[in-house]
């Protein structure tokens, strides 16, 4: 998942995808049901056009459950669904994980442990950040410095400050 969104390497692995979210996660759903679960107002503002679009292109107007939709009433389900969330082709970036830090007698991070890459100098680490090889922000504060934090949303990566080196 990227921000919430998932993310498919191509258009077919999300065609099936979707399916299979359909037939297992919505299908004692209706479409409006689905859509406050699949679609939520607080990342879909236009989720009341998104319902009616749906309804429309199925012809399915009331309650109805996913699984009692006709083969036809389905396939013009995913296939609205699809028009409606788009499809754009990407790249696969792997991120690396920051897993330690080490901090100045000051508690500032100087350096970063990047699995896979090991210890990393924090500049380096930063221009990493900026090209998206490492799960990380780059803020810049009011004096223009530069420093790293860990993304609000990233499902593997724990506040840097929880992540100062041991010392033995």
């Amino acid at each position: 998942m990227a921000g919430g969104f998932a993310v498919f390497s191509d258009d077919e692995i999300g065609h099936d995808a979707l399916i299979d979210c359909l037939k297992t996660t919505h299908w004692n759903k209706s479409i409006d049901q689905m859509l406050d679960d699949y679609a939520p107002k607080k990342y879909n503002p236009n989720l009341a056009k998104y319902k009616k679009f749906l309804h429309q292109q199925t012809g399915v107007m009331d309650n109805k459950k996913i699984r009692d939709f006709t083969t036809g009433e389905f396939e013009k389900l995913w296939a609205a669904i699809e028009r409606w969330e788009g499809w754009e082709e990407g790249n696969i970036i792997e991120m690396c994980k920051i897993s330690c830090v080490r901090t100045d007698k000051k508690s500032v991070i100087f350096s970063y442990c990047v699995d896979n890459l090991g210890w990393i100098e924090k500049e380096v680490c930063i221009n990493l950040a900026r090209q998206g090889k490492i799960d990380a922000e780059v803020c810049t504060s009011r004096l223009r410095n530069s420093h790293l934090r860990a993304r609000a949303f990233s499902s593997f990566q724990n506040d840097f400050d929880n992540l100062k080196e041991k010392k033995s």
